[in-house]
């Protein structure tokens, strides 16, 4: 029997900044995979292990998805009549997997603005994946739409797709019920609006070895780390045991 390979996947809506210092903050870690949201233009072309969308909003800035050398991403072009970022990657390598990158802009319903996107990505979804990003989305935040909120979005991931938060699952957490330093996001950088708004959501039957959240002393605090590396985001760090095989590659609408 192949062994399972370790694999670490951290997602981190970074507060700007240029992809080489927030990688740089994250380097310690030894990730596998990093999906940075709010990231600025990289200006870098996209190749096998960086790939950076801009939001259509403010072209400026966007998400972008780096990988570790042994490695490999395949990026299919994301259709503009979608809700923006949600980003389709192939990865293969050491582990293979299907990757949907994301950071949520539907002010207007974040949770909802899942249910175009996985009816398009549905078959490409079926194949075992990680959705990981800033979801915006708790059962915290209110929204307009009750049909689409977060508990409607975790059921569905649950189950049409077998995708579970490796976080709360390895924690044992109910979502909504996390304490200020199991959460990920701080409004305006006050350690008491706290909101657990970032995921990293895999299949229920992958081994789920760890996942944390950093410190907001070492990630939100700007007494202590300044404002050039500051964020009212945590990163999620989630570690999983994988067993490396291929999967059929599903193809995607264009």
């Amino acid at each position: 029997m192949t062994p399972a390979q370790k694999f670490r996947i951290i997602t981190w809506n970074c507060n700007h900044g240029s992809w080489q210092n927030r990688c740089n903050l994250l380097k310690k870690f030894r990730p596998d995979i990093i999906i940075l949201q709010e990231i600025t233009d990289p200006k870098r072309e996209n190749d096998d292990h960086f790939v950076w969308v801009p939001s259509r909003r403010t072209v400026e800035k966007g998400v972008a998805v780096i990988s570790s050398d042994d490695l490999k991403m395949s990026f299919y072009p994301v259709s503009k009549d979608l809700p923006e970022i949600f980003m389709p990657i192939r990865v293969t390598g050491k582990v293979a997997f299907n990757l949907l990158a994301v950071w949520t802009l539907d002010e207007k319903n974040y949770a909802g603005s899942f249910g175009p996107v996985l009816t398009e990505y549905h078959d490409f979804l079926t194949s075992p994946s990680i959705i990981a990003g800033d979801f915006n989305s708790s059962p915290k935040v209110r929204v307009k739409n009750k049909d689409f909120d977060h508990p409607w979005l975790e059921g569905v991931l649950d189950q049409k797709l077998g995708l579970v938060s490796a976080y709360h699952t390895h924690n044992q957490i109910q979502p909504g019920k996390e304490t200020p330093d199991r959460s990920t996001f701080f409004m305006y950088g006050h350690r008491d609006r706290a909101f657990h708004l970032d995921y990293c959501f895999v299949p229920k039957n992958w081994t789920i070895d760890d996942a944390k959240i950093g410190s907001y002393d070492e990630w939100c605090n700007k007494e202590k780390i300044g404002t050039e590396q500051w964020s009212d985001h945590c990163p999620l760090i989630v570690d999983l045991l994988v067993n490396k095989k291929e999967i059929p590659e599903k193809e995607l609408k264009s």
